[in-house]
């Protein structure tokens, strides 16, 4: 049976820092975009694509609904897909190499760590939040430690389980912080582009209900508007797609880079 255990001295190796974490990240978003572009489109938007090919039948014809095909095999895809394009997306961080390849294999492999990891959180969170939490941080590099050292099932989770063992609160800072610092800093964007999307369609909203109040029918209530808002407001529309978007990708990219670094740090100062 393989070893996992490391001896206490690693321990005492620094991790990298959170500044660097958060540079690296950055250059991440503004630098390798392009290299990275068609794994983090497919992570966004494919099971989206999956999601609505079966939801539209059903739609169409809601027994379709009870029927077990599209209750088990459109959740099964829609995590396949996932799993391949995040782990295209983590390989290439990893290794940085331009041609990343990913196989059937792999999302398989994945796919079962996913579910020991299930097996092991799910009753940890219902019962005792804390110790689920606590396992989450400790099983969190096992999608990594698969795709870099090849380790299966439970022993990427122990790997994971070995190097991060003595280091919880590091790691889990050095999860935490990068994330807040994302997690808010798209909040505000959206908060602000919200604001002014709401502001902007508010007035020939209003102008349109003030006409309907005036006794004015719809047609003359439209001519309210004018023609320049039913092409402004689509357009603006549009542009907070757009944005939707441009945020999901750099969000991704920032993400993941901080992930496989806090993962290199780990092994690099973890030796048997």
């Amino acid at each position: 049976m393989a070893d996992f255990r490391y001896p206490m001295s690693h321990m005492n190796q620094p991790l990298i820092g959170i500044d660097k974490l958060l540079a690296e990240s950055w250059n991440a978003v503004f630098k390798e975009w392009k290299q990275t572009l068609g794994w983090t489109l497919g992570i966004i938007f494919v099971p989206f694509l999956i999601n609505i090919v079966f939801i539209l039948p059903i739609i169409a014809e809601p027994r379709l609904g009870q029927n077990p095909f599209f209750q088990v095999i459109s959740p099964i895809l829609v995590w396949g897909a996932s799993l391949y394009f995040l782990a295209g997306l983590f390989r290439y961080f990893l290794d940085k190499k331009t041609e990343v390849k990913v196989s059937f294999t792999d999302v398989v492999s994945l796919a079962w760590i996913g579910l020991l990891m299930a097996l092991l959180l799910i009753p940890a969170f219902i019962f005792f939040i804390l110790p689920g939490i606590w396992l989450s941080v400790a099983f969190s590099l096992a999608m990594p430690i698969y795709l870099k050292e090849g380790k299966k099932g439970w022993g990427a989770l122990k790997t994971s389980y070995a190097i991060v063992k003595g280091r919880w609160w590091a790691t889990f800072i050095r999860f935490l912080v990068p994330n807040l610092v994302y997690g808010i800093g798209v909040s505000v964007v959206f908060g602000v582009f919200s604001i002014i999307i709401g502001i902007v369609a508010s007035i020939p909203v209003s102008s349109f209900i003030h006409a309907l109040e005036q006794g004015s029918d719809i047609s003359q209530a439209l001519g309210t508007v004018g023609p320049a808002w039913f092409i402004g407001l689509p357009v603006i529309l549009l542009a907070f797609i757009a944005l939707a978007i441009v945020s999901s990708i750099l969000l991704t990219l920032a993400r993941t880079s901080v992930w496989t670094n806090i993962y290199k740090s780990l092994s690099e100062t973890t030796t048997k």
